[in-house]
């Protein structure tokens, strides 16, 4: 009789801890969603130092200019940047920005590799870098988690090396820009064999 109740009380204890853990109005959710901001935020502000964008410390992430959130889940999806005069080293701060879905930095003059940390950005859709001073080599380990990758646009820039041949493992890629770069080689077979309905990379 002991050990029925035992089990009873374990079973109960089971069921509440499964309906707290499921509640997203719980304070761990809560505790949760806004330590996420806060991490992004950090991210955010630690690039702003390189590029002097006019994003404010009191300020919601949401909030600073030429970012937007997904409303549902207050998260970071795209920062548009494109032609805002930024002279700067590209900083790995925004891998941490994990739910980004957008990265325009379209003519500027940002400066150094592409961090291989961009690698992190699995849910990353459109990349455009074009018309910046971008030199390589291209990090292959960019496009180790590539699979929501549409468009990448890495022309006119001074890339050099050879193209990753990792590029043609990206699986739903069907925009990519290469030319005006220093690359050398062949383009990879993966490139040459894809049903890419847009390429434009170097003879």
């Amino acid at each position: 009789m002991a050990m029925g109740i035992a089990f009873l009380n374990l079973f109960l204890l089971l069921l509440i801890f499964l309906s707290v853990s499921g509640n997203t109005d719980s304070p761990y959710h809560h505790h949760h969603h806004h330590h996420s901001l806060v991490q992004v935020k950090a991210a955010l502000l630690a690039f702003k130092k390189s590029v002097l964008v006019d994003w404010e410390d009191d300020v919601h992430v949401c909030n600073f200019t030429r970012v937007l959130c997904n409303q549902q889940h207050h998260r970071v999806i795209q920062i548009d940047l494109s032609s805002s005069g930024l002279v700067a080293k590209m900083s790995p701060f925004l891998s941490n920005l994990t739910a980004l879905q957008r990265l325009n930095l379209y003519d500027n003059q940002f400066f150094g590799i592409i961090p291989p940390e961009f690698s992190s950005l699995g849910h990353l859709q459109v990349l455009i870098l074009n018309d910046n001073n971008f030199t390589g080599p291209l990090s292959p380990s960019i496009f180790s988690n590539c699979s929501q990758l549409l468009v990448i646009d890495l022309s006119l820039n001074y890339i050099r090396g050879h193209i990753p041949m990792e590029i043609g493992n990206c699986p739903s890629l069907w925009a990519l820009n290469l030319y005006n770069n220093e690359f050398t080689g062949q383009l990879p077979a993966p490139l040459t064999n894809t049903t890419m309905q847009n390429i434009e990379a170097p003879a």
